[in-house]
């Protein structure tokens, strides 16, 4: 059966034509797949075995980032040939896939860009505060007598634990006034 399933799978790619490619995978399943990042899972669906399931998947590293609304599945007759399964797929399945994939690769994109500037801002904190940047935290090492603590980096944000001496307190409440939020 999984071999039936793979080679029905492999006419379908060869139907949605180049980049498409097909290959089986574990728990009888198939994937159709394209190099743009393009995945989708085949299977028989589970509540009716005369059917395929096919979803759209996040691939990539991109599920985090992928929108939790849209169409990401069909189910189409096993029985139907491999040029009108590979029309269903085109017709019903990817246009929101598409848009779907889109935005998650946006959402990535975006990802990335704001953790490569938290991770210059976390290396600007170490070396103005002559810190240490462990992974995602600046600690900063001394005598009691001067600030010490750490800086850590948590989605996107800021977190400050830090210890100073009581005189210097004022100093700090200044400093930190100027990014509250005025009423």
């Amino acid at each position: 059966m999984a071999n039936d399933l793979h080679d029905l799978t492999t006419a379908i790619a060869r139907e949605l034509g180049s980049p498409w490619a097909a290959r089986p995978l574990p728990e009888n399943e198939a994937s159709l797949h394209a190099p743009d990042l393009h995945f989708l899972v085949v299977r028989h669906d589970p509540g009716n075995r005369d059917r395929l399931r096919i979803s759209g998947a996040a691939a990539a590293g991109l599920a985090p980032h992928w929108p939790r609304t849209g169409r990401h599945h069909i189910t189409v007759s096993q029985q139907k040939s491999p040029e009108r399964i590979a029309g269903e797929i085109s017709r019903r399945l990817l246009p929101d896939y598409r848009a779907a994939l889109a935005i998650a690769t946006t959402n990535l994109e975006i990802a990335r860009r704001a953790d490569t500037e938290a991770a210059r801002a976390l290396a600007v904190l170490a070396r103005q505060l002559r810190g240490t940047l462990t992974g995602r935290k600046v600690h900063l090492y001394g005598p009691s007598s001067h600030l010490t603590g750490s800086i850590s980096l948590a989605d996107g944000d800021i977190t400050l634990s830090l210890r100073l001496p009581a005189p210097h307190a004022a100093s700090l409440a200044q400093a930190l006034g100027n990014f509250r939020a005025t009423p």
